[in-house]
């Protein structure tokens, strides 16, 4: 039987769902789609772009589109017109250099569905937490501080030291709007940084951070990753692997390495130390004793290399080997010598990057630098209060001058009684209400200085002052942590603990009003002639695992950068990680991308009611007594109350009766001249 009926707006539904695609490409096969990715650079904001003097205008301009759509106003696209944000679980920080990987819109749809992106180069392999930050594949979050309401200070090098979150504290959104609702009022006083000059107002920034007198400049962080036999990465004291007929032997501070046999002798120094591939190193250490006709060899056991620094070495004295690593298995370097009763003593064994990644820094000329935040109570630790403090140091000073990083002491800033002697001073007389620098509580929760080559980490509740220190290098680079876990103070240099804590006795509440200050004391004396980076302050114990990730990623970050779902935007910009998509070869080929592609999907639905008494006709022409599809006059069988049709197949037509859609039955259903009957159409497009 054959029933026509049009179709009311009731009988249709569409229902949109997502499809996920995977995509899998080669770096020749994503070139061919349209996957494209370049380099971009931050240029100081005082360059014309449009002047002719200008050779970068085309890099400058993806800088900033790059950071004006998903960097510097993102907390406030309430929209997520750019890029899902998760407040709490994603960190968008915007460096000086960022490698950009852009997909087509035809291949993710209509984002990339999280957790689905994969990208491999032949040194790092990228993946996403499903939150919109990228991390190295095999990551573990737990082992830094991520939790950003922990890190209630951060001073990083973004973008030479210009922030583009909006220091939400208190319910407030600093450098916009104060509690009344009226715009702050600017009151940085002088700064200097390449290519600017005073007239620059980054206006919700330096209200929050006082810069005076400091320059911003950039230098390559190198750890140290070996100094004087000691292994930074957690494990202490050299290892030894005897060949041939030699005597390794360990002695403080350096190795002897002595032949007692004949033929050749020698030491593993450096056992199965992991470098990464396609970076290289310096290899530094001091020749203190040498016997005649010494033949010093170096060697690198995974790779089957031979590092000859002085076949014939006769002479003590300082030598260095410079090479790239290419990460298979790791590295073992040793020491070797030749003839019998030859001997060899070699200390101050250091293993540096030749240059590594780049980052900014905060200049102090010494004599009046400083970096001052007004006093907050985020930052009165009190007795049983964890805390942690962070920073680079390079520090430049005298044997016995003492010079301070770090404090909350000496100096609070606060508006005077209007009440002098017996004058009472109205409103209206000058200076009346203007704030004045004057001595804080005698309480301090921590001060940081170093004096010589030493490091001090102290605090006081007013009566019981506890301070302990550790030995640091001074004129290169530092990582200096300072930490309150369960009241044990402890110091770490290069993310390894010195050994030596102290136990926190104070009883009285620490808080002050003292403003804290970086570069100096108190904004008075002992002045930092030196340079700072990375500094932050967490109100939580780091572990020593996260004190360690912290130094070793530079940025105490483990993010290498950010991927926005709905753009089809990668934006990598951690300074260690820049070099992935960089180049067509080498260290910065792609070897693999991988990624799922969110479809809308539109599924429509009809459905088609027949109401028990509409069944009246029928295309079949079996059921005709002349077999025929000309012949209108029904067979004898098909005229009976008996006989039931069956429905095999339903059609769409449009107004001009146009079959447009059709629906074959898996199997017959058979019509009911008792109760209505509903057939449901659906397809995808």
């Amino acid at each position: 039987m054959s029933v026509y009926k049009k179709l009311t707006a009731q009988d249709i539904a569409v229902i949109p769902f997502n499809a996920h695609k995977q995509y899998e490409f080669t770096s020749g096969s994503a070139a061919s789609n349209q996957v494209s990715h370049f380099n971009t650079q931050w240029t100081s904001e005082s360059i014309d772009i449009y002047s002719s003097a200008s050779t970068d205008s085309i890099n400058f301009l993806k800088y900033k589109q790059l950071d004006h759509l998903y960097y510097r106003n993102f907390k406030r696209d309430l929209s997520n017109r750019f890029g899902d944000v998760d407040y709490l679980g994603q960190k968008r920080e915007l460096y000086k250099q960022a490698n950009i990987l852009s997909i087509p819109a035809g291949l993710y749809g209509y984002q990339i569905y999280p957790g689905t992106f994969y990208l491999s180069s032949s040194i790092y392999k990228i993946v996403d937490d499903s939150k919109g930050n990228l991390i190295v594949s095999g990551t573990n979050l737990d082992d830094y501080m991520t939790d950003i309401r922990a890190n209630v200070l951060n001073i990083g090098p973004i973008k030479g030291f210009e922030r583009y979150d909006l220091n939400t504290y208190n319910n407030m959104v600093e450098g916009v709007f104060d509690k009344r609702g009226e715009k702050r009022v600017n009151t940085i006083s002088s700064y200097s940084t390449p290519g600017k000059g005073d007239e620059f107002d980054d206006s919700y920034y330096f209200n929050i951070i006082k810069y005076t007198d400091v320059n911003f400049s950039e230098k390559a962080i190198s750890p140290e990753l070996i100094i004087n036999g000691d292994f930074t990465n957690g494990s202490s004291g050299w290892t030894t692997n005897d060949s041939g007929d030699g005597n390794a032997v360990i002695i403080p501070g350096s190795f002897l390495c002595y032949n007692s046999g004949g033929g050749f002798g020698g030491g593993n120094l450096l056992q199965a130390l992991t470098l990464t591939a396609g970076v290289k190193y310096v290899l530094t250490l001091d020749v203190t004793y040498i016997s005649t006709s010494n033949y010093l060899t170096l060697y690198n056991y995974s790779d089957s290399q031979t590092f000859v620094l002085d076949n014939s070495l006769t002479s003590v004295g300082t030598y260095t080997h410079e090479f790239t690593s290419d990460g298979t298995g790791g590295i073992d370097i040793g020491v070797g010598v030749f003839n019998n009763g030859d001997s060899i003593n070699i200390s101050n064994l250091s293993l540096k990057e030749v240059d590594g990644p780049r980052v900014s820094q905060i200049d102090f000329n010494g004599n009046s630098s400083e970096v001052r935040i007004g006093n907050n109570e985020k930052y009165h630790f009190n007795p049983g209060d964890d805390f942690t403090l962070s920073l680079h140091a390079e520090v430049s000073h005298s044997a016995n001058e003492t010079t301070y990083l770090l404090s909350k002491s000496t100096t609070n800033t606060t508006v005077p009684s209007p009440i002098q002697g017996a004058e009472i001073y109205t409103t209206t007389t000058t200076g009346s209400s203007q704030a004045i620098d004057a001595p804080s509580e005698p309480q301090y929760p921590f001060e940081v200085y170093a004096t010589g080559e030493e490091v001090f980490f102290g605090r006081s509740d007013g009566n019981i002052i506890t301070t302990i220190s550790s030995s640091f290098t001074t004129g290169s680079m530092q990582h200096i942590t300072c930490r309150v876990s369960s009241s044990d103070m402890e110091i770490f240099i290069n993310g390894v603990g010195s050994g030596i804590s102290g136990s926190d006795n104070s009883i009285s509440q620490t808080q002050n009003k003292a403003n804290v200050y970086i570069g100096n004391k108190g904004g008075k004396s002992n002045y930092l002639s030196g340079s700072l980076s990375q500094i932050n302050i967490f109100d939580e114990a780091l572990s020593d695992t996260q004190v360690l990730n912290h130094y070793n990623s530079i940025n105490g970050s483990p993010y290498v950068g950010n991927i926005f779902y709905s753009s089809g935007m990668v934006s990598i910009t951690h300074p260690k990680y820049t070099t992935i998509t960089s180049g067509s070869t080498g260290a910065g080929t792609i070897q693999n991308l991988k990624f799922q592609g969110s479809h809308m999907i539109w599924e429509n639905e009809y459905q088609c009611t027949i109401d028990e008494h509409e069944f009246n006709d029928t295309c079949n022409i079996s059921a005709r007594k002349i077999r025929s599809n000309q012949s209108q006059e029904l067979a004898n069988f098909a005229t009976g109350s008996l006989f039931k049709p069956y429905v095999t197949t339903v059609g769409l037509y449009n107004e001009d009766n146009e079959l447009l859609v059709v629906g074959k039955l898996g199997q017959p259903v058979r019509c009911s001249d008792e109760t209505d009957t509903t057939f449901i159409l659906r397809w995808d497009t």
